[in-house]
């Protein structure tokens, strides 16, 4: 007698549950039926954190019901011209999208286990392909509106739609130029969200694209890259980028330098002749150029390439630097004799100076380019001016110096 009265105690706790929710879904429809949406929506809202009703797709049918009538009352609002919420438009849009996907995937897990057809895929199928062009241009609008987390999700949807089954046979709109455009535009609102990763989870679609849009994709790509200290992918992307877009400087001095940072002054310099060879004026290529002869030892070579750079363009102000750096170069090189009485050690000293003399007005001129690149000029210059005895202006460095140091 008691196991049974314990066996229809547990029958109950298992049908008590089960029959609350179904009263919940009598009430939703009701409030369905009423285009009460608000509080249908409070309704789902309760049963989604409730995991028996969770995989039951008739919840998410009158989820996407709620979010319809949402829509449709601010489309009517828009039709018949008074005031309507756009963001309300596109994001009842996404969430009567989003519920469609949560329906589907209940059907088919219920179909897997129990072999019974979809109900609602045909409908709910025809409803995707009648929001899609809202989802997209929901996804532009919130672009240009600087709201990138809202972009991502509408154009995610958009990118993610027709990769489902739900969405049919019909693959045609991922071959078109919009769908290359939200990609292109999810990884620009990825890049400027800082959310690094998310920049390639479209970029192989995004990078399809031929036009100019393609290289900012590649540009913000190698950032992000960067960012996420992927070595490998960052120098592979300046390398595409190098190879597709060889006149636009953004990834050859990119590329230039890293091949610096990682103490590749060859490759540096192969990269910018190979620039010049193109345009012998190139300004950006000469600056590389002479920075890789620098750190070669090779500053009469260095400061010929910097000075050429400066006559095509004196608005490129590290070859100034450059100049500057290769005569201090020069200048720190020259190996004083031991005995300050000889003659070789009044030659040798007499030459130093002279190279610190020549290396003064442009690190000045830099100075005056630069003023507040003080850790790369306020060294030198106090170098410059203890060697050739200027005490006003060595103690003046010797004040910003110490500024840097705290």
């Amino acid at each position: 007698m008691l196991k049974k009265i314990g066996l229809l105690l547990w029958l109950i706790t298992l049908t008590l549950p089960h029959l609350s929710a179904q009263k919940t879904l009598k009430q939703i429809r009701t409030c369905l039926k009423d285009k009460k949406a608000d509080e249908a929506m409070k309704l789902v809202e309760q049963m989604e954190k409730d995991t028996t009703t969770t995989e039951w797709a008739r919840l998410y049918d009158y989820a996407k019901q709620a979010q319809i009538i949402k829509n449709d009352k601010e489309n009517e609002k828009l039709y018949l011209k008074q005031a309507y919420d756009t963001a309300a438009l596109f994001n009842t849009a996404l969430l009567a999208c989003d519920y469609i996907l949560k329906c589907d995937e209940a059907e088919q897990k219920q179909q897997a286990q129990e072999g019974d057809k979809p109900k609602y895929r045909k409908t709910n199928a025809r409803i995707l392909h009648d929001y899609y062009a809202n989802i997209h241009a929901g996804g532009r609008w919130f672009y240009a509106r600087k709201d990138y987390a809202s972009a991502m999700r509408l154009l995610s949807m958009a990118l993610d739609l027709p990769t489902k089954p739900i969405w049919g046979e019909d693959r045609q709109v991922t071959a078109k130029a919009g769908y290359t455009a939200a990609a292109q535009l999810y990884l620009w609102a990825s890049f400027h969200s800082k959310k690094w990763e998310e920049t390639n989870r479209y970029r192989d679609i995004a990078l399809a694209d031929t036009l100019s849009a393609r290289r900012t994709s590649l540009e913000m790509l190698s950032l992000a890259a960067e960012a996420l200290k992927d070595t490998a992918d960052y120098k592979a992307l300046l390398l595409l980028g190098h190879k597709d877009y060889p006149s636009h400087p953004f990834f050859f001095t990119h590329l230039a330098d890293l091949y610096a940072r990682n103490g590749q002054y060859d490759r540096q310099l192969s990269l910018a002749d190979h620039r010049l060879s193109a345009d012998a004026t190139d300004a950006w290529a000469l600056e590389a150029k002479s920075l890789a002869l620098i750190n070669l030892k090779r500053y009469d070579e260095a400061i010929t390439a910097a000075e050429q750079c400066i006559a095509n363009d004196s608005t490129h102000t590290d070859a100034w630097y450059y100049v500057g750096l290769a005569y201090y170069s020069m200048a720190k090189a020259v190996t004083l004799p031991a005995n300050i009485n000889s003659k070789a050690y009044q030659n040798a000293l007499a030459r130093q100076k002279q190279l610190y003399t020549l290396a003064q007005p442009y690190m000045e001129e830099y100075r005056t380019k630069k003023p507040d690149e003080k850790a790369k000029w306020a060294p030198i210059l106090y170098q410059i001016y203890f060697s050739l005895n200027l005490g006003s202006r060595f103690e003046e460095m010797q004040q910003i110096i110490k500024t840097l140091a705290d």
